[in-house]
C-alpha cells in the first residue's frame, strides 16, 4: 500500500498532477478493497507492504489488514521517496529506521518484513536491515526460493521477491504472442502462481512465496488464483511463516 505526496508534477512543478494524484488515491479508497475481497474469497491472509506516509495517514487501511490478521512488512516513506545511491549510509540508517517506526506506530508491531519502493537498495541496505532486526527483503529477483544473505552483523536474513505483479501484467512490452487479453492474463496467473506453488507442493517442496497484490485486481487473474486454490495442499502462507519455516533447523 503506498500513498501520494502532494499534488505537484515532478516534470511540471508549476501544474498539480491530479492524474498521477487520482492514480494512487484511486488504490487507497477503491483497488486495495477490491483486492482484499479475492483473498477474503480463497481465504488467504495477506502480507502488506505498508509506507509511512499509508500508515501515517490512513488508519482505516491498517485496519482492514488488522481485522484479516494481515502481516504488515516496511515500505519505505512513500512511493517518490525511495533509497538510492545518493544517500550517505547515515541517511539511508534513518529513512530505514523511519519506515520501520511507522509500521510498528500504526500497527503495534514490529515489521520483519521489507519490500522497497520499486526494489531499490543500495549496498548498505542488507546490512542496515539486518541491524533493525529485519528478518527477510522481497526486493531480490535472482532466485525462485529464499536463500540466506550475509549481511556484516551476521544477523539471519533472507532474500525473495514476488514473481507475479501487476508490471507484468500491464508492460507495453509484453511479446506478441502473450497479449493482455483476459485468457491470456489468467494464464500468466495459472502458469506462474502454478509454477511456484503447486508443483511444488506436489512434488514435495515447499510453495515458492509469490506477490498476491494490485495484479490480482484483473478478473483474469481472480480466475487464476481461484484454479490454484482448488487444488488441495497449497500453503497460503504469509511471509513471517515462509521464513519462519525456511529458517527452522529441519529446513
Amino acid at each position: 500500500m503506498g500513498g501520494p505526496e502532494g499534488l505537484w508534477s515532478g516534470n511540471q512543478s508549476q501544474f498539480p498532477d491530479i492524474g498521477g494524484w487520482g492514480n494512487h488515491e484511486y488504490g487507497n479508497r477503491v483497488g486495495i478493497f477490491r483486492i482484499l475481497a479475492v483473498l477474503d474469497k480463497y481465504g488467504i491472509t495477506p502480507t502488506l507492504a505498508l509506507d509511512k506516509a499509508v500508515a501515517d495517514h490512513y488508519p482505516t487501511l491498517v485496519k482492514e489488514g488488522q481485522r484479516r490478521g494481515a502481516e504488515f512488512s516496511a515500505h519505505g516513506l512513500s512511493r517518490r521517496r525511495i533509497i538510492h545511491i545518493g544517500m550517505s549510509e547515515g541517511e539511508e540508517h534513518d529513512y530505514i529506521r523511519a519506515s520501520i517506526a511507522a509500521v510498528e506506530r500504526a500497527t503495534g508491531t514490529r515489521p520483519i518484513g521489507r519490500s522497497g519502493p520499486d526494489f531499490q537498495e543500495t549496498l548498505n541496505t542488507p546490512n542496515l536491515l539486518a541491524a533493525e532486526g529485519i528478518r527477510y527483503v522481497c526486493d531480490w529477483g535472482n532466485d525462485d526460493q529464499p536463500y540466506r544473505m550475509t549481511p556484516k552483523n551476521r544477523r539471519a536474513l533472507c532474500a525473495w521477491r514476488q514473481r507475479l505483479s501487476r508490471r507484468q501484467l500491464h508492460s507495453p512490452a509484453r511479446p506478441a504472442d502473450d497479449q493482455r487479453s483476459q485468457p491470456a492474463v489468467a494464464r500468466m496467473v495459472r502458469r506462474d502462481l502454478c509454477r511456484w506453488c503447486c508443483h511444488r507442493a506436489y512434488n514435495g517442496a515447499a510453495s515458492a512465496p509469490v506477490d498476491h497484490g494490485p495484479a490480482l485486481a484483473h478478473p483474469a487473474s481472480r480466475r487464476g488464483l481461484g484454479h490454484i486454490c482448488a487444488h488441495q495442499g497449497v500453503w497460503k502462507a504469509t511471509g513471517r511463516e515462509i521464513i519462519d519455516w525456511f529458517m527452522a533447523p529441519s529446513a
